[in-house]
């Protein structure tokens, strides 16, 4: 795992993964607050704010999950004493020779014991607990904007609307004596902001719409390449989805009323996602939380109702 001080600039480290039987029961304080605007001088129009915030205490994580991996060394400081930096030699066979774990090794990738995969217990300079685990303390808080105007003409009934999240905090403190660290606008974690636009017309047989999705730009850190914080930068990402349906009036002799069939259209423009360097058992070009390497996608669909 990488590791600044070596002068390799790494060290073989042994992740411990999977179930906890000592895990406790999570808490949570919630609180909410929403405020609707819908103006009598402008019919059809309608706008929700909302305001989230929630403590967790206890809450149940797998902390190979919130991207504690490749760096679980240069993030000692937030996992206190689920890393051990210099772990005995007996500590290290202990793991390696229990019966009751399997242990694999990345490099290259083999189960420990198998004929060929041997490691080495004197090799190994750190352990790391990334499995499941109950963190201290986790805060998320942020807002929700909805809103949305439609109208009727003689040809249809227009609507566009447009929805927001704007993450203002998303922090873990996994032990009570570890500093707390953000989760928020980096590779693998949620974004500070991601909206998407609408624009639609619909008549009782046919619908069109436009959807415009975005998601703002961010850093990586996992990415060993830029080792100084924030991290690489990750651009941001904005797509474009349409389509269009028709459907039969459900008074339609047979079988063929209510069918609505649709044909869709997602990622119109073929964006690529954003290139960023993930790390892991299996690397990826991109990140998987808040992209995906599909590009442009057809799809046809075919409803029915009664």
């Amino acid at each position: 795992m990488t590791n600044p001080a070596s002068p390799t600039g790494t060290t073989s480290t042994l992740l411990l993964d999977g179930s906890n039987p000592n895990l406790q029961p999570e808490h949570a304080n919630t609180y909410n607050a929403g405020l609707t605007f819908k103006p009598l001088f402008l019919t059809g129009l309608k706008v929700d704010f909302d305001f989230f915030h929630i403590d967790y205490k206890d809450r149940i994580d797998r902390l190979i999950n919130d991207n504690y991996f490749a760096n679980v060394i240069t993030a000692a400081d937030q996992l206190g004493s689920l890393v051990n930096l210099n772990p005995t030699l007996g500590e290290v066979s202990a793991l390696l020779n229990d019966p009751d774990r399997r242990v694999f090794n990345l490099a290259p990738f083999c189960e420990v014991g198998m004929p060929g995969c041997i490691v080495n217990p004197a090799s190994i300079g750190a352990i790391a607990n990334i499995g499941y685990v109950n963190i201290g303390v986790a805060t998320v808080q942020g807002y929700d904007v909805d809103a949305r105007y439609d109208w009727d003409t003689g040809v249809g009934r227009f609507y566009v609307d447009a929805t927001g999240t704007l993450m203002t905090e998303n922090s873990i403190q996994i032990t009570p004596t570890t500093a707390s660290a953000s989760m928020l606008n980096n590779a693998g974690d949620p974004l500070r902001f991601r909206g998407k636009a609408n624009l639609g017309w619909s008549t009782t047989k046919w619908s069109v719409y436009g959807r415009v999705n975005f998601a703002n730009a961010y850093h990586n850190r996992l990415d060993p390449n830029c080792p100084v914080l924030p991290g690489c930068s990750v651009s941001s990402w904005t797509t474009v989805d349409s389509g269009i349906a028709y459907t039969t009036p459900k008074d339609t002799a047979g079988i063929a009323g209510g069918v609505r069939i649709a044909f869709d259209v997602m990622n119109l423009f073929n964006r690529d996602p954003p290139y960023a360097n993930v790390p892991g058992v299996l690397p990826l070009a991109y990140d998987s939380l808040n992209a995906n390497p599909l590009l442009r996608v057809l799809s046809v669909s075919v409803t029915k109702k009664w």
